[in-house]
C-alpha cells in the first residue's frame, strides 16, 4: 500500500534498452570516424613538412579524446540506469503488448516508442483510478495528437517539459527542484569534470 501523496516513478524497460542503443550507435560512428583519422593520421605522418606533421598529432590527439568520451558516456549511462533502478518502478512488456504497441506505431513513433507507450497505457489500466498519472515526454514526435488522446483516455496528464510538470507535482504535495543550468548533466552523479 501507498502512502498518501506517494509519488511512484515508472519507467518502461524499453527507454533504457533506447538509450543503451543509442550509446551503441554514437560508438559505432565514432570508431568509423576513428578509424578514418587513423588513417589520415598515418598518411599525414608520411610527409616531412611541420604543418602535416601538426595535423597528424593533432588527429592522434582527437583520436585519445573520443576513446575516452566513450568511455565516460558508457560509464555515465550504466551509472543513470543503477540510479533509476533504486527508485523507479521498471516496466518490462508483455507478449500482448506487442499487438498494442503495433497499433500505436501506426500513429506515428517508432516501434520502441510505441512499445513503452504500450507498457505506459498498460500500467495506467492496471492503476486505481484515483492514482493520478503523468508522463513527462520530451520526445515530441512520439506523442503525437492521436497518441496523446491515447493517454488522456487512460486519464494520464502529458507534459512536454519538466516546466510544465512541476506544478502538476506541486499540487500533490511534491516540489520538483530543476537545476537552473546544464551543468553536470553528464554526470549523473551532477560534478562538472
Amino acid at each position: 500500500m501507498r502512502a498518501a501523496g506517494a509519488i511512484v516513478l515508472a519507467l518502461p524497460l524499453v527507454a533504457l534498452i533506447e538509450a543503451l542503443g543509442t550509446v551503441r550507435l554514437r560508438t559505432n560512428k565514432r570508431k568509423e570516424l576513428n578509424n578514418s583519422w587513423r588513417e589520415e593520421a598515418r598518411q599525414l605522418a608520411r610527409t616531412a613538412g611541420t604543418a602535416y606533421q601538426d595535423a597528424a598529432r593533432a588527429l592522434q590527439e582527437a583520436l585519445l579524446k573520443t576513446a575516452e568520451m566513450a568511455s565516460d558516456e558508457r560509464k555515465n549511462l550504466n551509472k543513470v540506469i543503477d540510479r533509476i533502478g533504486t527508485c523507479a518502478t521498471i516496466l518490462s512488456p508483455a507478449i500482448g503488448q506487442f499487438a498494442d504497441a503495433y497499433l500505436i506505431e501506426a500513429k506515428g513513433p517508432t516501434s520502441l516508442d510505441a512499445l513503452a507507450l504500450a507498457c505506459i497505457l498498460e500500467d495506467a489500466r492496471n492503476l486505481d483510478a484515483s492514482t493520478g498519472r503523468a508522463l513527462l515526454a520530451f520526445d515530441r514526435k512520439a506523442v503525437s495528437i492521436p497518441i496523446t488522446e491515447d493517454l488522456k483516455s487512460a486519464d494520464i496528464k502529458v507534459f512536454g517539459t519538466p516546466d510544465q510538470l512541476a506544478p502538476w507535482l506541486a499540487s500533490r504535495g511534491v516540489t520538483l527542484a530543476l537545476a537552473s543550468t546544464d551543468a553536470g548533466r553528464g554526470d549523473p552523479d551532477g560534478r562538472s569534470s
